[in-house]
């Protein structure tokens, strides 16, 4: 019956199997127990000139490990990069467990042997049901790995059965049937086997060469086992030709281990020279991105020079400024001095002239009253003198009316002031609601700059966290170039392996596809490794791409907060253009007020002269009063004599009264003068309030000028923590740069070490291929092994000369490089060369010896290692220390952000101050100008008083004609009234005189009236 699936006659055939073993089990007792040698002694290694039956028997359980690893066609990966390979055909595992039956019957020592030897996968195995176990009796130890060799091949098809679905499985399933016939057939005969149907099963197998060596070893152990029991054997001598297959044999595993060696050689070589190229790359990228590093580090320079070019010029300009300002305050200093001395003058010249004046005046009263005397003599002058009387008071009429004008003018200069007082109002509201806006603009300020305050917080903790990160990295790197080391000592240790194993004899026993080598399992266990690091490399990517993302928003964020300076920069400039303004206007403000100060000065003298031709008026009214009562006492003396005195004391009553309006006049007149006194010390005051201003203004000049140098000075500070903070940007960079090469350097030997792999196993797959199909063609086999044999001859002395030539060329640059002042031409052959080295070297040398020089250079070496592990160490201390300064420069710049919005907060509040001062500017200009109109109304009063004057004048020279004529009455009382005439005549021209002077008052007091009207008119103009 045929059964659907190979699993499923497995049973059947170890049920025929274990009859055969049990009926050649007592016959295997009955034979000699010779080969127990080969157990005894199994890990020595046989030697070269004697036949090896017992170290093939130990090899047994490798061919059938072989078995299920051995392809009959092209091998396939998996996921996982190992080899599930095709297992063999149903006939060779019915093949093997008859040799193996065999093999039990004949040699139950061997068997034992093999019980010891544990399988290569040591899990536990689920074997098939079998029917008729517990009716048989206890299997013997050939039974026991019969059935294990059997239930290995049955789980191995089912593998193969999964991995190669394609249409030739129905062949194979004809192909098992037939031999399952065979098999029947040879399970039935239980006597013995026929050679018949072994011969043509032995044609049909594919077998490897190792299965072939079993088969001849198996043969030979039971043809020397049959020579000891059965007397018919004919003792010959030894097939030749199994011996020259021997010799093929070992010969194709020597070849085949000298073959593995080289390539393993070629792969290390190729694996150096990668390395050396990345490592060129890495060098030639890294010298790129410190030119690049370098031309940045040039352009900040050049950008710091400029800062600094634009700091030196700011600070010549604050010097200059300083240097005026001195200038202004001597100059001021110069002035207060004139100032003092110019009033000493003037109280000087003003104390002479009263003593002048007193003297002038009793000279007078000395002069009246000789006068006096005179008019006691001459009472009958007295018509005429009260006729010029009139014409006096006449005169002292117009004055009056003029006086009232000027009352008029100051009413209207007191509507003036009014009106100041309420542009004065008007302007401090201004003001008030320029310091609400400019309150309000602050606040916004001081809301930007803690915004900006949060956003250097953050980025100090991004600092931070990125300073974690990059210390994770290093870390991370260190230990990767710590397992990078051990990888390359194990592919050191490997490479010694490789050698040893060239330099071991090729009697090893080891075939070209045998998987068990310990080179092999370094390989796997490297792969491991490798995909392990490929893992952390690519992690590592990851991470440094993050970390490239990272750093370039910490150089965005650099960049903003270089933009927060630059517009620092802006501002400090605006403070500094506003400051020069300030000076500026200050220094107008200067003017002004010298300007004022000259006007008040001007107004000073012109009071005094006012109060002067006041006194010199009341001295006149005094006299004026005093002669009138002498007067009056000679008409009571004359009345008596004359009617026409009466008149004139009625005239003199009359004159009386009006002197009295005079003295009325005089007082308003007084008062006039004492209100330009107030308003004259009003303007004293405002000029005080001025120069305290300006004193007011330099200290905060001066307090401005310090804080501008201590904000250039922390300028500075923050250019050179800048600098420096670049420059551990750049080192950061920088280290960054090499951890990635190292990454790359890292991804690179991975690579080439999975191509190197790869090419491992289609060189394996190749060689079994190779053998696989080495068995179909027998007849060429020496040929080929001939052709390999040259092969090999040739590529191992080509990897001898390229070994010998990179081992002179190495010895030629340690000669060079110990002996550096020994030239020799490097063109020449080997020999050649060091024996001109060596004369040369014996010439130069001052009596040490190579030796020494090599021991001494041995010694410079280990120093130079040491030296740099040294640097190593010095290099992380440095990255350390990097790493706390950048901290220690973030709380620095924190520190200094604040006190920069500390600083701004004061600039600013100065503005207010300056824009506050710049309103009170305003307001002096227009107390100025108020000033200056008040000088034009005094320089006019001036020239009223001028006019007055000349009308004192003139009444002076009117009372000496009196005089005269008195005297001339005295002469003659009867030529009275002539002279009465001819006063009259007098009196008539006065009158004119008078009506003249008072037309001339009022045009001009029209002409001010029409100056006052136009200057009112440009000051509401100006308002508006």
């Amino acid at each position: 019956v045929d059964p659907p699936t190979v699993v499923d006659e497995v049973p059947i055939l170890r049920e025929e199997v274990e009859e055969k073993t049990v009926e050649s089990v007592p016959t295997a007792q009955k034979q000699p127990k010779q080969p127990a040698k080969v157990q005894a002694n199994p890990p020595k290694e046989p030697k070269a000139d004697k036949p090896q039956p017992q170290k093939q028997v130990q090899q047994q359980p490798k061919p059938e490990k072989e078995k299920v690893a051995a392809p009959s066609k092209p091998t396939e990966k998996s996921t996982n990069s190992k080899q599930v390979e095709k297992p063999a055909v149903l006939p060779k595992i019915v093949e093997k467990t008859v040799i193996s039956v065999t093999k039990s019957a004949e040699k139950p020592t061997n068997t034992s042997s093999k019980q010891t030897e544990k399988p290569v996968n040591p899990k536990p195995i689920e074997k098939p049901a079998v029917p008729n176990l517990k009716s048989q009796e206890k299997p013997k130890p050939v039974e026991e790995v019969v059935m294990k060799n059997l239930t290995k091949q049955t789980q191995s098809a089912p593998v193969a059965a999964n991995v190669d679905q394609s249409p030739s499985n129905t062949k194979i399933s004809r192909k098992k049937r037939s031999e399952l016939a065979t098999l029947q057939q040879m399970s039935g005969d239980r006597e013995a086997v026929n050679v018949n149907l072994l011969m043509p099963l032995v044609h049909k197998a594919e077998l490897s060469r190792t299965e072939i060596q079993v088969l001849i070893d198996i043969l030979l152990n039971k043809q020397q086992g049959s020579s000891v029991d059965s007397a018919e054997w004919i003792e010959g001598r030894q097939d030749p030709v199994v011996k020259l297959k021997k010799q093929l044999a070992e010969k194709e595993k020597a070849l085949a281990a000298e073959q593995e060696a080289a390539t393993a050689l070629q792969s290390k070589l190729r694996e150096l020279r990668s390395e050396l190229n990345a490592e060129k790359h890495s060098t030639r990228q890294l010298e790129d991105n410190l030119q690049a590093r370098q031309s940045e580090l040039g352009s900040f320079a050049g950008r710091m020079q400029h800062l600094v070019d634009e700091k030196q010029a700011l600070l010549q300009q604050m010097q200059q400024l300083q240097v005026k300002l001195s200038e202004e305050h001597m100059i001021l200093c110069k002035l207060q001095e004139d100032q003092g001395q110019t009033q000493n003058v003037l109280q000087q010249e003003l104390l002479a002239q009263r003593q002048q004046l007193e003297l002038h005046i009793a000279r007078l009263t000395e002069q009246h009253q000789e006068t006096l005397a005179a008019l006691e003599a001459q009472l009958g002058q007295m018509a005429s003198q009260l006729q010029e009387q009139e014409a006096v008071n006449s005169s002292l009429s117009g004055e009056l009316a003029l006086l009232r004008d000027r009352g008029v003018q100051s009413q209207d200069l007191s509507r003036q002031v009014k009106d100041l007082h309420s542009e004065i109002e008007r302007v401090m509201s201004k003001s008030q609601y320029d310091t609400g806006r400019l309150q309000s603009e602050v606040n916004s300020l001081t809301e930007q700059l803690s915004l900006k305050r949060a956003e250097s917080d953050k980025l100090s903790s991004l600092v931070q966290s990125l300073q974690a990160e990059n210390n994770r990295l290093t870390q991370k790197v260190s230990t990767v170039c710590v397992e990078a080391k051990q990888l390359r000592d194990e592919n050191e240790t490997l490479a010694a392996q490789v050698t040893a194993s060239m330099e071991r004899p090729a009697t090893e026993g080891r075939e070209n596809g045998d998987l068990n080598y310990p080179e092999n399992k370094h390989i796997d266990n490297n792969s491991d490794k490798v995909h392990e690091k490929e893992l952390l490399v690519e992690g590592l990517k990851d991470d440094i791409v993050s970390k490239e993302r990272d750093m370039n928003r910490f150089k965005t964020d650099l960049a903003q907060q270089e933009q927060l300076t630059n517009s620092l920069k802006c501002e400090l400039d605006n403070a500094h253009s506003n400051a020069e303004k300030m000076l500026k206007e200050i220094s107008s403000y200067k003017c002004l007020i010298q300007e004022q100060e000259s006007v008040i000065n001007a107004l000073r003298d012109e009071g005094d002269s006012a109060h002067k031709l006041v006194n010199t008026l009341r001295d006149d009214i005094t006299k004026n009063k005093a002669e009138i009562v002498r007067l009056n006492k000679d008409c009571a003396t004359v009345e008596s004599r004359e009617n026409t005195i009466e008149k004139l004391t009625s005239e003199l009553n009359t004159h009386k009264t009006e002197l009295a309006d005079q003295a009325a006049l005089i007082q308003t007149l007084q008062q006039e003068v004492e209100r330009y006194k107030a308003s004259v010390a009003s303007l004293e005051e405002v000029y005080g309030k001025g120069e305290k201003l300006c004193g007011t203004y330099k200290t905060d000049l001066a307090e401005k000028d310090a804080r501008i140098e201590s904000l250039t000075t922390q300028v500075d500070k923050y250019r050179a923590e800048v600098s420096q903070l670049t420059g551990d940007l750049a080192d950061a960079v920088e280290t960054v740069g090499r951890l990635k090469q190292e990454v790359k350097d890292y991804t690179d030997r991975h690579a080439s070490l999975s191509r190197d792999l790869e090419t491992q196993k289609r060189k394996n797959d190749e060689l079994r291929s190779k053998n696989w199909k080495a068995m179909e063609a027998l007849s060429h086999t020496e040929k080929t092994l001939e052709t390999k044999v040259k092969e090999s001859q040739r590529l191992v002395s080509e990897a001898e000369e390229s070994a010998k030539h990179e081992e002179r060329e190495r010895t030629k640059q340690f000669l060079q490089r110990i002996l550096p002042h020994v030239t020799v031409d490097n063109k020449q052959d080997y020999d050649v060369w060091l024996e001109q080295f060596m004369s040369e070297a014996g010439q130069k040398a001052s009596g040490d010896t190579v030796l020494g020089e090599l021991e001494q250079q041995n010694c410079q070496l280990q120093a130079m290692v040491t030296h740099y592990k040294a640097i190593i160490a010095d290099t992380e201390e440095m990255l350390n220390r990097l790493q706390s300064h950048v901290e220690q420069e973030e709380g620095r710049w924190g520190q200094q952000i604040q006190t920069l919005e500390s600083q701004l907060e004061a600039v600013r509040l100065e503005r207010d101050r300056l824009e506050e001062n710049s309103d009170l500017a305003a307001q002096l200009e227009s107390a100025l100008t108020r000033n200056k109109e008040l000088a034009h109304e005094m320089t006019r009063l001036q020239a009223l008083v001028r006019i007055g004057e000349k009308s004192v004048s003139d009444q002076e020279n009117q009372t000496l004609e009196l005089k005269e004529e008195l005297e001339s009455l005295k002469a003659g009382t009867k030529n009275g009234l002539s002279t009465v005439e001819t006063g009259s005549q007098t009196l008539r021209k006065r009158r004119s005189l008078a009506g003249w002077f008072r037309h001339k008052l009022r045009s001009r007091s029209r002409s001010r009236a029409r100056r006052l009207q136009r200057s009112r008119s440009h000051n509401s103009r100006d308002s508006a």
